[in-house]
């Protein structure tokens, strides 16, 4: 079975960080272990060479093509699989119900599911975590807010930012948001404009990021003007900084739905999914500080997904497994034993 993944992210370390990469390397593993042919297309996050990228796939003639509506892309590429009967399976970022309605019934009829996380929760998770951290450490301190948006109009961004904005109305009497901005998931936008916001807002003590590459360019500006008092930051995406930035938390598990999204497609092909069940919202992000989080976060940093058993997963395995990231690590220890 050929999948051709069209991967909006880099092949390498860059500004917006390794998440998409690390995607890709845990896909690779599930690849192995249900005997898939997968080829990835990476755009560099560039929008519009992502969608030229749809040519060349459909020059492949894959089984399955995995796409992924970033910044509202998705309708464009499926524009572009006009009259090739190609089944088109959404990842992470999905089509919004206003996109679904300019498709024709053709395009309709191929798309064959998504399978996306719960990023509301990620962003409300996020930020009741920081503000539960604030009044942890910071003691009879005002907690001031700075919120570091992905961009305006991928699905995870505006999630993720509805989910910060119901923490901060629970907790209006606990945390005053100073200012919120865009950072388009970059490391360097995120420095640049954090450096900005605290030389004239100097009272913010928590910094809530849409990813981990803004978390980390938030670091180094509170770090390069010696900010003299507590700042707590927090991301998404478990990702280690090579330069050393840090976060007091980050949410993640996401970066294992690639994977899933393989498992997904290998019992479709099987015909052992219902149509309504490839439709799927996981609500699977988990801080860094879990004991699960930071087995996963290790076997990912050694390069040792390949000890995961994915098989473990699928409707033809003798007991079926839950796709959690308990389950996962579990899996990767019954592989070993």
């Amino acid at each position: 079975m050929k999948i051709i993944f069209i991967n909006p992210g880099f092949s390498t370390e860059n500004s917006t960080g390794k998440f998409w990469f690390k995607v890709n390397t845990i896909m690779e593993s599930a690849a192995d272990d249900l005997s898939i042919n997968l080829i990835t297309f990476y755009a560099n996050r560039d929008h519009i060479y992502m969608k030229s990228l749809v040519n060349k796939a459909i020059e492949a003639q894959p089984d399955y093509l995995i796409l992924v509506n970033e910044k509202g892309t998705g309708p464009a590429m499926l524009n572009k699989l006009k009259g090739h009967n190609i089944p088109v399976f959404f990842l992470l970022n999905t089509l919004s119900p206003q996109e679904l309605t300019t498709l024709t019934k053709p395009q309709v009829n191929n798309l064959i599911g998504y399978l996306k996380p719960d990023n509301f929760q990620a962003g409300y998770k996020l930020a009741i975590h920081l503000i539960e951290l604030g009044k942890k450490r910071l003691l009879n301190i005002p907690l001031h807010l700075l919120a570091l948006q992905g961009d305006y109009v991928t699905s995870a961004a505006i999630s993720r930012k509805q989910g910060l904005f119901k923490a901060l109305e629970e907790y209006q009497n606990d945390v005053t948001l100073i200012d919120s901005t865009v950072s388009n998931w970059s490391k360097n936008l995120s420095y640049v404009k954090t450096k900005g916001i605290l030389k004239h807002e100097n009272n913010i003590n928590l910094i809530w990021s849409a990813n981990d590459a803004i978390a980390f360019g938030a670091n180094a500006a509170i770090n390069d003007l010696a900010i003299n008092h507590p700042v707590i930051i927090g991301g998404i995406n478990w990702d280690i900084d090579t330069e050393g930035n840090k976060t007091d938390v980050s949410y993640g598990g996401h970066v294992l739905l690639g994977a899933k999204a393989l498992v997904m497609l290998y019992d479709h092909a099987n015909k052992q999914l219902k149509t309504d069940e490839m439709k799927l919202t996981l609500d699977i992000f988990q801080p860094n500080t879990t004991l699960d989080s930071q087995e996963i976060i290790a076997l990912i940093s050694q390069n040792k997904t390949g000890k995961i058993n994915f098989k473990h997963f699928t409707k033809a395995h003798i007991t079926p497994q839950k796709f959690t990231i308990k389950n996962v690590i579990k899996s990767a220890k019954d592989h070993l034993n």
